[in-house]
């Protein structure tokens, strides 16, 4: 098949849709696929086209017409869209204009994304915001959901638009590593003898950073022994580190910055839990490879969450409060063992093998439906 990927993220950018996007590209190449990204990067460095230096710049609408020219002259099968705003639209008018299906995966709960940026706003007025960035979604050939329980909603709410389920949380490894932890420590620069709690994520507002801060903070003034390590960067990073200060926890917390993703197995590896606080993401792609890694995973209870973590079983789900939070992260701490052994299971179900499998199938009902 002839693929057209287009998308506001893509490696070196390091979020979750750039890497689960990036993996899916590389896995359809191997197997023997034509797959094109239009997206930052390639394409638009290629062509001197000009985009905001950021995770999710924006294609200017100016430069589009350009742009459809160049990709006319290519005979796609299919044209997949990752995001909705602007590049949504061009991707509906590329299909129309070439005779080409496109298929759209929505990655984010893009509702609470706008409620979490937009809350000064009246709640009627985000409910028109959002509803008119997802009015391109009625003119798709297929959505593409992450998750079971959003496959659901995703029918009830676009019921003329065919949806199917595929995970975008497909591992191209297992994270597990089998050098001692010890090792692995030394080699970080890490303490041997503390619990290390880790949180891999952009340091965004939607991604509810503060919270485990907090939670953090409760949790060490009953345990002496621990390090809550952050890593990722964005745009929250200066107000996190200057919240840890206030809570007496600029020594007890590490900010390592960006780490390249084939290098996340060492960090997953010497760790002894995975905290997790979003409530915006459709799945998090970081639970998962923790999961591999075979870290417990203690998160806020959620729809998103309860996807894949089985609360006790293979981590903890705990309501939207950081003292609730912080005896759960105790508990894991206790028993470490036996949730680790459920949490590498559960990740086996998420190879990219198999996510790209069900892509594969997704891509051939909806070109032949057309």
């Amino acid at each position: 098949m002839n693929i057209l990927v287009i998308t506001a993220t893509y490696p070196p950018s390091v979020n979750g849709v750039a890497i689960s996007t990036q993996r899916t590209v590389l896995a359809l190449k191997k197997r023997g696929h034509t797959v094109f990204v239009l997206g930052p990067g390639e394409f638009l460095t290629l062509h001197n086209v000009p985009f905001a230096p950021k995770d999710y710049p924006i294609i200017f609408p100016f430069l589009l017409p350009s742009i459809k020219e160049r990709l006319a002259r290519t005979s796609w099968d299919i044209i997949h869209v990752h995001h909705p705003s602007v590049i949504g639209s061009l991707a509906v008018s590329l299909g129309k204009r070439l005779g080409v299906p496109v298929v759209f995966t929505y990655h984010t709960q893009y509702d609470r994304y706008i409620d979490t940026y937009a809350p000064f706003l009246p709640k009627a007025l985000r409910r028109s915001i959002y509803i008119g960035a997802l009015a391109f979604c009625r003119e798709v050939q297929a959505i593409i959901a992450p998750t079971h329980w959003l496959e659901g909603q995703l029918r009830e709410r676009f019921p003329e638009v065919p949806v199917y389920y595929v995970s975008t949380a497909g591992l191209p490894k297992i994270f597990a590593l089998k050098t001692p932890k010890s090792a692995l420590r030394r080699q970080l620069g890490l303490p041997e003898n503390l619990s290390i709690f880790l949180t891999v994520s952009r340091l965004s507002k939607e991604k509810n950073l503060a919270f485990l801060i907090g939670s953090f903070a409760i949790w060490s003034k009953r345990n002496r022994s621990g390090l809550l390590v952050i890593v990722g960067d964005g745009s929250e990073r200066s107000s996190l580190r200057k919240l840890a200060v206030s809570h007496s926890m600029d020594k007890s917390i590490r900010f390592v910055g960006k780490i390249p993703n084939q290098d996340l197995a060492t960090w997953y590896s010497a760790s002894d839990v995975f905290l997790y606080s979003s409530t915006t993401d459709t799945i998090g792609v970081n639970i998962i490879e923790a999961m591999s890694a075979g870290l417990p995973v203690v998160s806020i209870d959620d729809t998103t969450t309860r996807e894949v973590i089985r609360s006790k079983v293979n981590g903890i789900l705990v309501p939207p409060k950081e003292e609730a939070f912080a005896k759960a992260m105790a508990l894991a701490l206790e028993q470490k063992k036996r949730l680790a052994s459920e949490s590498r299971d559960t990740a086996g179900a998420y190879m990219l093998e198999a996510t790209t499998q069900a892509l594969e199938r997704v891509y051939r009902t909806i070109i032949q439906s057309r």
